[in-house]
């Protein structure tokens, strides 16, 4: 029955898009404990999904996860994963964001798994791991690729921004919002000599 449910919420997060168009879905709150062959069969026709959030599902292994090459960023927060159940995420090159805030993540250990990913960021929190002091440093050190722990990066600095922790670049943004409003300015100087003449 949740098998068949998590089914229809995938068909209702691609409304009519083409599986190929489709870059980002959200499925949550669906008690599935596992996912199915099916589950897996439908999630793999979504080749350029880069965002995937499985959350609140009661996923307690990853087995059946869908080779998702163009994964980058990965939500499964809210479930009942161990660390033993990361291993199937191993396979998912192009990973750089990995939530699983909210699970049975216990101890640093358990996250050898997914060392080779290259991921930037791992959001931990609400894992028994966090109790531990300084689990950051210990999870920087298991997995080098890190740029942030829980919004801290290696020096142990809180991240100010939100594009921080994606890797987003705040000089392209900047310099691309001036010309803009020069655009906008170069729009309503015409409308401004119209009505003086």
């Amino acid at each position: 029955m949740a098998d068949k449910e998590f089914l229809e919420r995938i068909k209702e997060c691609v409304e009519d898009q083409k599986p190929a168009e489709v870059e980002e879905m959200d499925l949550e709150d669906i008690e599935i404990g596992k996912l199915t062959p099916a589950i897996k069969k439908e999630l793999e026709k979504y080749k350029n999904l880069k965002i995937l959030g499985i959350t609140n599902c009661g996923l307690t292994t990853l087995e059946n996860f869908p080779n998702l090459n163009a994964l980058q960023e990965l939500n499964l927060s809210t479930n009942n994963l161990n660390g033993a159940a990361l291993a199937p995420l191993a396979g998912l090159k192009n990973l750089k964001v990995l939530s699983i805030v909210e699970n049975q993540i216990k101890n640093v250990e358990e996250l050898k798994s997914i060392a080779s990913l290259g991921l930037a960021q791992i959001d931990l929190y609400d894992n028994e791991i966090t109790n531990v002091d300084g689990y950051q440093k210990k999870v920087f050190g298991v997995i080098p690729s890190l740029e942030f722990v829980d919004g801290v990066d290696k020096e142990g600095n809180p991240v100010e921004d939100e594009d921080d922790i994606e890797g987003g670049d705040d000089e392209e943004d900047d310099e691309e919002e001036p010309e803009e409003d020069d655009e906008e300015e170069e729009e309503e100087d015409p409308k401004k000599k119209k009505k003086t003449k």
